[in-house]
């Protein structure tokens, strides 16, 4: 009986063991025990780890620098992006531990139950998870989501690393197109055009932007051009979420504000959809 009742608490271990799932994010410097029977991975839409275990879905976010309630932010409007409704009923209250807060909201037309956890390493990184399922499930999602904010193991995120390649380089995309038409009885036409766009980033965290678009038509004797410039200077900063994905983010003096996600490209950067070449900046000292 003893040597039945052995096999049988070793057998349940080893299958608590395989059911549990770590995520090790080494970018943003955060690693966790996930609760068994989640299953779903990372969502780069989303920037986040999504999850699933019967009525309840959980989303995991990290990331490689912030603060509590820049965290709390990004993960509502993930959350509102992907449609689901929060009720703010009150102010967020932050506490030195961190976020721990539950709201009501809807999804799908339907009512739900939400529960968010935030908190910081001392590394400047945070991480944050939220969980919702059909309301009523309030104690549940609270007895979910608030352990994994306590139990989250923190590091030095590598993802600030992607950073340190912009300092002191000038990024530059430039595209030029041009087209010459022989039309009939002796008409013809010509278009060429040309665009430079380039970033400063510095070490100190200041950025300067540049762009300039000119074009130039000319069609049986007569012609037309246009030009196009905009510039814009002030604070960058580099953050990587929890899979990895890096986002640029932009804040000009002139008030607006800025946001691409970028990597590697060949032998050069991609910010959004344009690719740039990089070399040594002349503004940065």
């Amino acid at each position: 009986m003893k040597n039945t009742i052995g096999v049988l608490v070793a057998a349940l271990l080893l299958t608590n063991a395989a059911l549990a799932r770590t995520v090790e994010s080494a970018t943003t410097g955060v690693s966790l025990t996930l609760p068994p029977r989640f299953s779903g991975d990372y969502d780069p839409d989303f920037g986040a780890y999504v999850l699933q275990k019967g009525d309840i879905q959980l989303g995991l976010f990290a990331y490689s620098e912030g603060t509590v309630p820049e965290t709390a932010v990004a993960v509502s409007t993930a959350l509102e992006q992907s449609g689901v409704e929060i009720q703010y009923d009150r102010e967020p209250r932050y506490a030195e531990s961190g976020l721990f807060e539950a709201y009501s909201g809807r999804y799908q037309s339907q009512p739900i139950a939400l529960h968010i956890c935030a908190v910081a390493g001392s590394e400047g990184n945070t991480f944050s998870a939220v969980a919702m399922a059909p309301k009523g499930a309030e104690a549940r999602l609270e007895k979910l989501v608030e352990p994994l904010c306590r139990s989250v193991e923190w590091g030095m995120p590598t993802g600030r690393q992607w950073a340190r390649l912009f300092w002191g380089r000038r990024l530059t995309a430039a595209g030029s197109a041009s087209n010459f038409s022989q039309g009939g009885a002796g008409g013809h036409g010509a278009y060429a055009s040309g665009t430079t766009e380039t970033y400063d980033f510095c070490r100190n965290g200041q950025y300067a932007y540049d762009y300039r678009s000119e074009s130039f038509m000319s069609i049986e004797g007569m012609s037309a051009s246009s030009s196009k410039t905009d510039s814009h200077n002030g604070q960058w900063w580099l953050v990587v979420d929890i899979g990895g994905k890096a986002t640029m983010l932009l804040d000009a003096t002139d008030g607006r504000s800025f946001e691409f996600h970028t990597r590697e490209q060949g032998q050069g950067v991609a910010i959004g959809d344009t690719h740039f070449t990089v070399a040594q900046s002349q503004r940065c000292y």
